[in-house]
């Protein structure tokens, strides 16, 4: 007999359901069967079972398609036939065919274009399986009268037909689908005897349907005709007690609309009766109405509903809050009465307006933590008993997006301090973004188009499931990171790859390039030699240059990963192919069960290819079953990017999950985030695409309609409290945004119906509370806020809302007038040390007295390969360049690019390496005559410094000192920073008893261009010995407070420009449009003054001009500038 049992509240089914249960005459230790929408209803069954009774066992959960289909394969004889419809063969099938289809069906090879498309083959196969796949379940009659000939009028039905009968062919799949055994099932186990044995024999009696709020027509009349031989009962969770189609609870024939008619056509029976008994119902209510509507038609009518008494009567929650006037008005399908207004501190139905995800998840937790304090008060104070206090296992989150809040939820709650942390669980999330490595291989799935970048590569060797395959430690991944910069690899695998791209078919900056110069590095040391076209990067060295093959052999296990995945083959082919790339790629640490879960799932990801190969096998629908890479890359990205079967759900604590329709099951907090205007409810993409569209018929399934119901039992489920969360504050702007229609709709009806006194604004205000875009906003910590909801239990906030709303006071700075504790005084300096003090004064002090290094090392590496020489380069390129013509003794450079140059990969490709390598080669021919003048003058010494200098020692090693004079010539621009260098050793030569001159040459360090400047001066030694001295006295005050100096700022003041200070100082306030480089300075910055005046109020009192008048003054005194001699 087929029992119906309906009920409001699903934890009063679960009761009777452990009733049913005990009451069965059947052995205890039986298996009871039970059908159920989702695993997540099977789980919280079972739960409350086991809380109700001690334990729950023997409990065979199973899905309602699941379990019919295998029902229907263990009775009727040639049921495996519909396999090949299922939805993990069906779509292969369809792949395979369409080439062939496109021959006979023109829709078909206009869509896929010629050469077929195979992005598109993929789509247009997922798609066609999926509403196929609806059609199997809802439209069976539609099925039957297009293998019978029929074709419809207009498309999608006309070409979607013509696939059908194609497929459906007896030399192909055929025509024994799970539609057509399904409905001759149910014709046949009326009469056929046999088969009614089967049945017996094989279905479980009795067999319980647990919440099926949605299910097919046709799957609610198999279950109607298993029971004339087995007891089925059914347990319906109702939201109203009254019949929705008919108050009277009367009966009505199954009407099914007109399979012709439209969205226009008129309502079907009981509609507009429903719509004025309770609108919140009619507007959410669909599927579970239509379900109620087939279970009391005339084709049910030997359903029996067991009389229960008050066991099973109706619970209505009663009118003590607003949530449960609105429970209580659904249940009894009448709000034309209902009291208006809310109760003071009554919280028990409420929106928040947040700015962002992550507020959202900040305000959720505060109103929680509120709300479980208050019972905790409410326990102390006696009012309530400990076991019925607020706990976190009695709070669900649900989220349309649950990738898009995972990480504010881990941050918020899984980050929270002790006393504010809070048990949690989160259930649903995409595969993709369960594990590292998991992301690793979804990324792996792009090689065959992958441009084979230097960062993408380093960062997939940087997963430490991979370092662990290939060896790698940290310190060998830095180093390793280092060499792919240095040896110019930018991207791409070598010259024929980038070819195929469309980039030219040259190898340089290519990871063959680059590894070809690391590799020939460690076996040659010379880097001014090349081997077979290649220039060795030798800069190699020790132990660690073990790591370069392990580069090696990552860069090629990927290379044979990507050629091997842009090859057609066979599905069980493509499941060894992606395995052998697991293998090859990851290996999971043996203490680091996670790692070991997530290589598990994508094996399993992967088994799916089983099911394709055994049904292509078995009915080869073309000669060739091979699937490309895209179509089998969109197939796995799209099952890594859904959520796992088996997730924690109701696992303790808070429960955050995602909307699964039909999975609302009873919890005293009920919240609902992310109901924005475009984010519920979800879109049904292949609306177009579904001909079930043009004619809904009664009990048709779609997202939206799933959505609202969702949110109905949502709204019905919420014991205590029903929390909406949205959107609703642009964080721009500051304009409110709309939430959710489906939000918008139930506050429109709350509005009407108990608010109806109260204007939109008042309403709003009672209701929906704007939460402040910052966490530490004023309005959290003033006595004067209105709005009792807006707090925050995040005390740390405090100071930061005090420093907001606080008058602006002078910025304190890191630096006063103290100094650092005097060392021990020094009794020697060396020239090279001193040197690097005036190189940067402000670093030395912070890195080398106070021991603070203000720098972040960067790693990142620049994918693009060069198009123009940066400085950087250009100025390497000049050196070589001019070393290269002093040894070979040249009067003039080559403009055309030499190839150990072009091989070295620091030029742009041709044809831009040539004006490039011009540019600096006619650079570097401008000082190439300075500098054989000055040889043609002698040979060159090098001096040995030992003087004593104001009670210091000075020592160290002058080069290139002629007998007249210390000459530099540098292939850069003659910057103050390499003058000073120069005048240091100037200083230390003449003071040693040299009677020479200074001269330098290079180019000119304010110009754009590369034009050659020449300086020259001489001082004699009393002078030099004086200002020597006073170097070494600045070094020593720069050891104990940070001077305020940068050769750099020396080159951008002219004291002869005109208001050259204000110049300057603005280029260091925060409004400039040009800003000095320095600003972005770490150690520089420290020393900086406030935003109005950053250097000082005027040259006169500015220590950074007395800085470079005591430092860098007498050498711009002495140097002037002199035109180069022939």
């Amino acid at each position: 007999m087929f029992y119906l049992y309906h009920h409001n509240d699903l934890s009063r089914l679960a009761e009777l359901f452990g009733a049913l249960r005990r009451n069965r005459p059947a052995p205890p230790l039986a298996r009871d069967t039970v059908l159920a929408p989702n695993a997540g209803i099977g789980r919280w069954l079972r739960i409350q079972l086991a809380e109700s009774e001690g334990i729950a066992a023997n409990i065979d959960g199973r899905l309602p398609g699941e379990f019919i289909w295998e029902l229907l394969h263990a009775v009727i004889d040639d049921a495996d036939a519909g396999d090949h419809f299922e939805a993990d063969c069906l779509p292969w099938h369809l792949y395979v065919a369409l080439p062939a289809m496109a021959q006979e069906i023109s829709a078909i090879a206009d869509y896929l274009g010629d050469p077929v498309d195979e992005v598109r083959r993929y789509q247009l196969a997922r798609q066609l399986a999926d509403v196929f796949d609806q059609y199997l379940v809802y439209r069976a009659d539609m099925l039957a009268r297009w293998e019978s000939g029929e074709t419809p009028g207009h498309n999608p039905g006309r070409w979607q037909a013509e696939v059908w009968r194609w497929l459906t062919r007896d030399e192909r799949l055929g025509t024994r689908h799970r539609a057509r055994v399904l409905t001759e099932f149910i014709q046949r186990l009326a009469t056929d005897r046999a088969l009614q044995r089967r049945v017996v024999e094989q279905c479980p009696d009795p067999l319980y349907c647990f919440g099926l709020v949605a299910l097919a027509p046709d799957h609610l009349r198999l279950l109607y005709a298993l029971a004339e031989h087995i007891d089925v009962h059914f347990l319906l969770p109702n939201p109203s007690e009254a019949y929705w189609g008919d108050i009277t609870a009367g009966r009505l024939p199954l009407e099914l609309p007109d399979a012709d008619a439209g969205d226009s056509a008129a309502l079907l029976p009981g509609e507009a009766l429903v719509e004025a008994g309770h609108p919140l119902l009619s507007a959410l209510g669909r599927m579970a109405r239509d379900t109620v509507r087939v279970l009391y038609s005339d084709e049910f009518a030997g359903m029996i509903e067991p009389e229960l008494g008050d066991l099973m009567a109706y619970d209505a929650p009663g009118d003590d809050s607003l949530l449960h006037r609105i429970q209580t008005d659904i249940v009894h399908l009448d709000c034309s009465h209902a009291a208006q207004g809310i109760a003071d501190g009554d919280t028990s139905f409420e929106v928040h307006a947040c700015h962002s995800p992550l507020r959202e998840i900040q305000v959720l937790q505060d109103q929680l933590l509120d709300r479980l304090a208050a019972d905790d008060k409410r326990v102390a104070a006696g009012d309530i008993e400990p076991q019925h206090r607020l706990a976190p296992r009695d709070i669900i989150v649900m989220l349309p997006d649950v990738s898009a809040y995972a990480p504010a939820i881990e941050a918020v709650f899984g980050g929270a301090p002790p006393d504010r942390y809070l048990p949690f669980g989160l259930a649903d999330r995409a595969r993709s973004a369960a594990h590292p490595i998991v992301t690793c291989v979804s990324a792996l799935l792009d090689l065959p188009l992958s441009r084979w970048q230097a960062s993408t590569l380093l960062d997939l060797l940087a997963v430490p499931a991979v370092m662990r395959r290939f060896g790698l430690s940290a310190g060998e991944l830095d180093a390793i990171t280092d060499w792919v910069g240095e040896a110019g690899i930018r991207w791409g695998r070598d010259a024929r790859h980038r070819d195929e791209l469309g980039a030219g078919a040259f190898e340089q900056n290519s990871w063959r390039f680059g590894l070809d110069r690391l590799l020939l590095g460690v076996a040659q040391s010379d880097d001014e030699t090349l081997t077979a076209g290649v220039a060795p990067w030798a800069d190699l060295e020790g132990g660690i240059t073990a790591a370069l093959g392990k580069l090696w052999r990552f860069e090629h296990t990927l290379a044979d990963t990507a050629d091997a995945l842009a090859q057609s083959a066979t599905p069980g082919e493509w499941q060894t192919r992606l395995n052998t790339l697991l293998d090859a790629l990851i290996e999971p640490a043996a203490d680091a069960p996670d790692e070991q879960r997530a290589v598990d799932s994508l094996r399993n990801v992967f088994a799916r290819f089983e099911t394709a190969e055994r049904c292509t096998q078995t009915r080869p629908l073309a000669a060739d079953r091979r699937i490309s890479w895209p179509a089998v890359r969109d197939m796995l990205r799209a099952t890594l990017e859904s959520a796992a079967e088996r997730q924690p759900f109701l696992a303790g604590g808070i429960t955050f999950c995602g909307m699964v329709p039909l999975r609302a099951v009873p919890f005293r907090m009920v919240c609902v985030l992310g109901m924005n205007d475009d984010a519920f409810p979800r879109q049904d993409t292949a609306r177009a695409f579904n001909v079930m569209f043009d004619a809904p018929r009664l009990g048709d399934r779609n997202i939206r309609d799933d959505d609202r119901l969702l949110f109905l039992q949502a709204l019905t489920a919420a014991r205590n409290t029903f929390y909406i969360s949205y959107i609703g504050q642009d964080m721009h702007s500051g304009e409110n945004l709309p939430p959710s229609p489906i939000v918008g709709e139930t506050l429109e009806f709350v509005h009407r119906t108990y608010f109806r006194d109260h204007s939109a604004k008042a309403f709003r205000h009672q209701l929906v509370h704007e939460q402040p875009m910052q966490p530490f906003s004023p309005r959290y910590f003033t006595p004067n806020e209105t709005d009792p909801r807006v707090f925050t239990f995040a005390g740390d906030w405090r100071d930061a809302t005090r420093a907001a709303i606080s008058p602006r006071a002078a910025r304190t700075p890191l630096l006063d007038n103290s100094t650092a504790p005097v060392r021990e005084p020094l009794e020697a300096i060396d020239l090279e040390s001193l040197k690097r003090f005036f190189d940067h004064p402000p670093r030395a002090f912070f890195r080398e007295r106070v021991k603070l290094n203000l720098e972040i090392d960067d790693h990142r590496l620049d994918d693009a390969e060069p198009i123009a020489l940066d400085p950087l380069a250009a100025a390497h390129l000049r050196q070589r360049l001019f070393d290269s013509a002093d040894v070979g003794e040249l009067n003039a450079i080559d403009l055309e690019p030499t190839a150990l140059e072009r091989a070295r990969g620091t030029l742009p490709p041709p044809p831009l390496a040539d004006v490039n390598y011009a540019d600096q080669a006619e650079a570097v021919n401008t000082l190439l005559p300075i500098w054989q003048t000055w040889k043609a003058q002698g040979t060159p010494t090098t001096v040995d410094i030992d003087l004593a200098i104001a009670g210091m020692r000075v020592t160290g090693r002058v080069p290139q000192l002629w007998p007249d004079a210390l000459r530099r010539l540098r292939t850069g621009k003659l910057k103050t920073r390499f003058r000073l260098r120069y005048w240091i050793d100037y200083l230390a030569v003449v003071a040693a008893g040299h009677d020479v001159s200074l001269e330098m040459a290079g180019f000119a360090p304010k110009k754009k261009t590369l034009e050659v400047a020449h300086y020259a001066g001489q001082i004699d030694q009393q002078t030099a010995e004086t200002t020597l001295a006073d170097l070494i006295a600045i070094y020593n005050a720069g050891q104990c407070q940070p001077l305020a100096y940068h050769p750099d700022l020396d080159d951008e003041y002219d004291p002869a420009q005109n208001k050259a200070f204000d110049n300057v100082s603005f280029r260091f306030k925060p409004d400039a449009y040009f800003p000095h480089h320095l600003i972005r300075d770490p150690y520089f910055l420290r020393l900086l003054g406030d935003d109005d005046a950053p250097l000082g109020e005027s040259a006169d009192n500015s220590v950074f001009i007395q800085a470079i008048e005591a430092i860098s003054g007498p050498m711009n005194a002495a140097l002037q500038s002199v035109e180069p001699g022939p």
